[in-house]
């Protein structure tokens, strides 16, 4: 092996190492982005606006084979109500939705749906329409 080709091996490598062990700087910054921060994301979709990878539970209730929580993001830095069917519950629609207003987000024939995001402290409400009487309830403010 001549002086010549052994440097030649030895360059290629190097680079070839530091092609393996150079971070990954696109992967980083698409983990890192979120569709909206804080009242940018009033109104929008957790899901849908990457905010759901990083939720944290603030506060739950559970009652009648239903689960309501108050989810937060702090990438986001937005929380939103999500209700999970958990019992033997069929024949069910679940809601969620936040504070005491209007229902912001329905899903039918699903066991999980979740409300649309808001910034502010509020509570998460939630609950199950069925044939008989419909069950609803709220978590406390976080």
């Amino acid at each position: 092996m001549t002086i010549k080709s052994f440097v030649r091996r030895l360059t290629t490598g190097i680079a070839l190492a530091g092609l393996l062990l150079a971070p990954n700087t696109t992967f980083a910054k698409s983990a890192a982005k979120y569709g909206c921060k804080a009242a940018t994301c009033n109104g929008k979709d957790p899901q849908a606006m990457g905010c759901a990878a990083d939720a944290k539970t603030l506060t739950a209730r559970s009652a009648y084979g239903i689960r309501v929580e108050l989810r937060y993001s702090k990438g986001c830095k937005a929380r939103w109500a999500r209700t999970t069917i958990v019992g033997d519950t069929f024949n069910v629609s679940p809601f969620a939705y936040l504070g005491t207003g209007n229902i912001t987000y329905r899903i039918t024939n699903s066991r999980s749906v979740w409300s649309y995001m808001w910034a502010y402290p509020i509570r998460a409400c939630g609950g199950i329409i069925e044939e008989g009487p419909d069950v609803e309830f709220c978590t406390g403010a976080g």
